[in-house]
């Protein structure tokens, strides 16, 4: 779990207890956050009790309908516990504990449908917003400290949403720079002088993020590309075979062979790597690179197809077509965020256009030019 922590006062242990078990969603979508908002400005989870005979599947479900309209929840996994322990409101003899369970969820639907608020939702004017998680935890942060009535919850909203802010990873990966394509040796392959040049945009982009540690494919070019950028915030590069590029087999590559190799994600020539192969090594090294770097900012130094198949992973999606249009990118850099290995959002922060022989421009010129030179049948 990213989190489990106890709230509250400590229950002795002759004490009578009334326990309850909630569940509460933790939606992202585009680094914001699904909350529901209510008219005291405060933000909370979309969640709560679970009923008798429920699932938390199903609790999630119904809620996350109820409060917030959404539907087509998906559950991926448990993310943290919180435990509240207090004196029963209704009984002082007693105690109340509650546990809240906190699931890391995603929505099959686009857009909400209508809310079905109960009269307490109602009264506290209950509205979805996607909103990003220091924004939503800044807002409850300064209703706690004005000293104004507050919702029972939002001591717990705040402390989680303090968890995933100061737990998320954020991975930037940087595809290398132009290299030279007369040279024979991959693994010794340089930057052009332009790739050279170009390799700065890397460090100017990223010269206010405060990077903590450095990866990288042991290949020069990629190496060449973060070089500056380590150093300009006193990173030691580590490099990891793990990370390297695809290995080529017999034979050339053509369009026809990269997209057969993106049909069929075990095929391979002979002597060469299947992109699952490249996939399994490369995360490999990258959860390890995350479990051991959490809620911190990493650089990546990565390759073409090394980083398409780790952003497959995440978006089966991602296929072909995609990788031709990256391709033509030297270098590229791409930021995903992570809760544990779970990606929760990304963007792409740079772009430089490098046509490529094998990227998308060229492929689509090619195909332009076959097309007005094939003879009428």
């Amino acid at each position: 779990m990213v989190f489990q922590m106890t709230l509250g006062t400590e229950i002795p242990e002759s004490a009578r207890v009334h326990t309850r078990y909630a569940v509460r969603a933790v939606i992202f979508r585009e680094e914001r956050l699904l909350m529901v908002k209510t008219n005291r400005g405060d933000y909370k989870f979309p969640g709560g009790k679970r009923e008798e005979g429920e699932t938390d599947e199903e609790v999630l479900s119904r809620e996350i309908d109820e409060e917030t309209g959404y539907r087509g929840c998906v559950v991926k996994r448990l993310l943290g516990e919180v435990c509240e322990q207090n004196r029963d409101t209704f009984d002082q003899e007693a105690f109340f504990q509650m546990t809240s369970a906190y699931y890391l969820c995603s929505l099959s639907a686009a857009l909400p449908g209508t809310q079905n608020l109960d009269r307490y939702e109602q009264d506290q004017e209950f509205t979805p917003e996607w909103i990003p998680v220091r924004e939503a935890l800044e807002r409850n942060r300064v209703l706690l400290k004005s000293g104004a009535p507050v919702n029972p919850w939002v001591r717990r909203e705040t402390q989680v949403l303090g968890e995933l802010a100061e737990k998320t990873t954020r991975v930037y990966f940087v595809r290398h720079a132009q290299p030279r394509h007369d040279w024979d040796e991959e693994r010794t392959r340089p930057l052009t002088e332009e790739g050279i040049l170009d390799s700065r945009k890397v460090t100017e982009t990223l010269k206010n993020i405060p990077l903590s540690r450095a990866f990288c494919s042991p290949y020069r070019r990629s190496v060449d590309t973060i070089r500056e950028c380590a150093a300009r915030h006193g990173l030691e590069i580590v490099t990891d075979e793990r990370l390297r590029e695809r290995m080529s087999g017999s034979g050339c590559n053509t369009w026809e062979l990269i997209a057969k190799r993106w049909s069929e994600f075990y095929w391979h020539e002979e002597g060469g790597e299947s992109l699952e192969m490249v996939q399994r090594r490369n995360m490999e090294a990258l959860n390890e690179i995350l479990s051991s770097s959490a809620g911190r900012n990493v650089l990546l130094g990565t390759h073409g197809t090394a980083l398409s198949v780790m952003l497959n992973h995440y978006a089966p999606d991602y296929n072909g077509d995609s990788f031709f249009r990256m391709i033509d990118y030297m270098p590229y850099i791409v930021r995903l965020d992570f809760l544990g290995t779970d990606c929760i959002g990304g963007e792409e922060l740079l772009v430089v256009d490098k046509p490529y022989r094998f990227g998308a421009r060229q492929k689509e010129d090619t195909e332009k030019t076959e097309k007005r030179e094939k003879p009428e049948e």
